[in-house]
């Protein structure tokens, strides 16, 4: 059994990318895995402040929420990530939670020391979920999330994005979508994910 952090990052409580994370996390601990659900809202939290710490000492200096979101990233192995697009990229919360993972980059990539994250590997299943139909609203998510997972040594899918969504619960008229959601918690551990 393998522990799968499942990260809300939307401002917005069970909005449509809240409802899509927990049916993926549903599907998920369907297979037998361990949830851990995270919701950033909740969380109190700076972006990375580029004090240099972490290049000399491979921890994060900075005292707040992220020493939580940095234990929970550290023993899962596998992450759903579900995000709203809010012009073109994720939310404010997730995209300083990312740049705050700049301590994984300095250990793996200047220190040489490994990410230090417990199960190296492993599948960062992607959930984006935008209200407008542009054919280009997931290209900087997808350049953002592809960086974040090679520095947790993580495989990146773009497991479910949708455009078109917006209202609360409009998501709850897509059982497609919801299916597909649970389909990724389903097969968060599989090579191809």
């Amino acid at each position: 059994m393998s522990i799968v952090l499942a990260v809300k990052c939307s401002p917005r409580a069970n909005g449509n990318s809240d409802i899509l994370v927990d049916e993926a996390a549903a599907g998920a601990r369907e297979a037998g895995h361990k949830v851990e659900v995270l919701s950033l809202r909740d969380l109190e939290y700076s972006g990375c402040l580029n004090c240099g710490g972490c290049v000399t000492s491979g921890k994060c200096h900075v005292p707040d929420d992220m020493a939580d979101i940095f234990e929970s990233i550290d023993r899962s192995e596998h992450m759903i990530f579900g995000s709203p697009i809010f012009f073109m990229d994720v939310t404010w919360k997730a995209k300083a939670m990312i740049d705050r993972c700049q301590v994984y980059w300095a250990r793996k990539f200047v220190l040489k020391t490994g990410s230090g994250r417990a199960t190296p590997g492993g599948n960062l299943a992607a959930i984006l979920v935008g209200a407008t139909k542009f054919t280009t609203l997931f290209d900087a998510p997808k350049l953002v999330l592809g960086s974040w997972a090679v520095t947790l040594d993580m495989k990146l899918q773009l497991a479910l994005t949708l455009r078109g969504i917006d209202e609360k619960g409009a998501i709850l008229k897509h059982p497609d979508a919801l299916a597909r959601a649970r389909e990724i918690g389903l097969t968060i551990s599989s090579p191809g994910g």
